[in-house]
């Protein structure tokens, strides 16, 4: 977890270590980044990272959670998701921030190369009404959005294709 020496550094120091950061991780994968490289593009000592840091797995894990935070800040979260259209509407909206904000090759090192070395973890266990349907939504919708990062150029005949199993199954408004 980001320590508390880096979350109280002036916001354009951690501007600053959090767009070498960024590069860092668009450009490598998890295994091969360097702690060199970040704190050269950071202008920043060594030892200094490592008192924002446990190492660069933290770090890495911090970019990710500020990243997608970011990205959700612009997603409709108030009413909940009725209909297969909404599902639609929202994995658009996400791939459109993650492309505008320059995130998308962030994303794409994740799923081709980071994400099996975090450890994969279970999905959760819905319990509430239709949680069988809510868990198969939100199975579909998590992949789709990995497809469609891994694979832009299809991108709408991946949301169509989850746009339809929606409406076949009907339980896109679960």
């Amino acid at each position: 977890m980001v320590q508390t020496t880096f979350l109280n550094l002036p916001v354009e120091k951690q501007k600053k270590v959090r767009q070498a950061l960024l590069a860092e991780f668009r450009q490598h994968a998890l295994a091969k980044a360097q702690v060199a490289r970040i704190v050269k593009a950071a202008e920043i000592a060594r030892g200094a990272f490592y008192t924002y840091f446990s190492d660069l797995t933290d770090a890495y894990q911090y970019l990710m959670e500020t990243t997608l935070q970011e990205i959700h800040v612009s997603l409709p979260t108030d009413a909940p998701i009725v209909v297969p259209t909404q599902y639609i509407e929202t994995i658009r909206q996400f791939f459109t921030q993650a492309t505008n904000l320059d995130y998308l090759n962030l994303f794409q090192m994740h799923y081709r190369f980071n994400e099996g070395v975090l450890g994969a973890k279970p999905s959760e266990l819905v319990q509430a009404d239709y949680g069988p349907a809510r868990w198969a939504i939100m199975t579909l919708y998590h992949q789709t959005i990995q497809d469609c990062i891994l694979d832009p150029e299809h991108l709408e005949a991946r949301l169509g294709q989850l746009q339809e199993i929606l409406e076949k199954s009907q339980i896109g408004g679960v």
